[in-house]
């Protein structure tokens, strides 16, 4: 499971490293999305604005906006990473449980090592018959797992490269959408 984990994070890694075009927070109710602002600009924001507003960078240059339908249509563009998320949830709760099986498996294995210690020790062969066909179960199940652990790491990978897909594209129209913002006079100088 472990060799999953670390996999699955460095096959995600690039989603999460693309560079920041432009600073932008949107505040709708108690909801916060931000990227590339510090926590001190947010808390600002706060203090400063409605619960509804969203805030961008553009040329240098401080915006905001808080027509609803704007915020609203800002917030929407998040919808398809919002799904793609409950589905990485999905896929780390079939993980989780197949961790589980492996930490069961791993227990079961130390069980019937210990046993199969006690039965050399006593040198007794039908004793020592069982565990082997046990083990030998155990090690068929062992190899299933492993197969699903592969399938569930190439999940992830599939998963990671569509939420860096996801996330190049929600940027590029969000800088078109503030731009147009700018051109239409929605959005404000701060």
């Amino acid at each position: 499971m472990g060799r999953l984990l670390i996999a699955a994070l460095l096959v995600a890694a690039p989603a999460f490293a693309h560079p920041c075009r432009r600073a932008h927070v949107l505040f709708r109710g108690h909801n916060i999305d931000s990227n590339c602002v510090s926590g001190e600009r947010i808390e600002r924001l706060q203090r400063t604005y409605d619960r509804n507003v969203f805030w961008f960078e553009a040329g240098g240059v401080a915006y905001v906006v808080t027509d609803r339908a704007v915020l609203e249509q800002v917030g929407r563009l998040d919808d398809p990473q919002e799904k793609l998320g409950r589905e990485q949830a999905e896929l780390g709760r079939r993980q989780a449980a197949l961790g589980r099986q492996q930490s069961e498996l791993g227990r079961e294995q130390s069980r019937l090592a210990r046993q199969q210690a006690r039965a050399d020790m006593d040198d007794e062969t039908a004793e020592q018959a069982a565990p082997a066909r046990q083990q030998s179960d155990l090690s068929r199940k062992e190899s299933e797992l492993a197969h699903r652990e592969s399938g569930l790491a190439k999940e992830q990978s599939a998963l990671a490269r569509r939420q860096s897909e996801l996330a190049r594209q929600v940027e590029d129209q969000l800088q078109q959408l503030e731009d147009d913002l700018i051109r239409r006079g929605l959005a404000h100088r701060e």
